[in-house]
């Protein structure tokens, strides 16, 4: 293996332990939101929107937290690359679809 192509992948335990607990606080968020929009009654579309919006946020944070490799603080570091954008494109019309219902339909 080159030199270039090597990556630091040693995390330790207490790392671990914050990844896995945003990912399963992440997780939790998604079947909140997925029983809200199951429950949903239909007398307040937007917040089928709003629970639709956060489901595909989550399930943008949660490819970028998959990318990991050693600490949680990398997601941010610069350059900053995150993946699954299609996500959060997604998310944004949707959550203005909510907005423009809720307050102007």
């Amino acid at each position: 293996m080159s030199k270039d192509s090597y990556e630091f992948s040693y995390m330790s335990e207490k790392e671990k332990r914050k990844l896995i607990i945003v990912k399963t606080l992440v997780f939790i968020s998604v079947i909140f939101s997925l029983w809200q929009l199951a429950v949903s009654d239909g007398t307040s579309p937007h917040s089928d929107y709003f629970s639709a919006a956060w489901i595909l946020g989550a399930v943008f944070v949660y490819i970028n937290l998959m990318t990991v490799r050693s600490e949680l603080v990398e997601i941010f570091k610069h350059p900053v690359e995150f993946h699954g954008k299609e996500f959060v494109w997604a998310s944004t019309a949707l959550f203005c679809v909510g907005i423009y219902i809720q307050f102007f339909a």
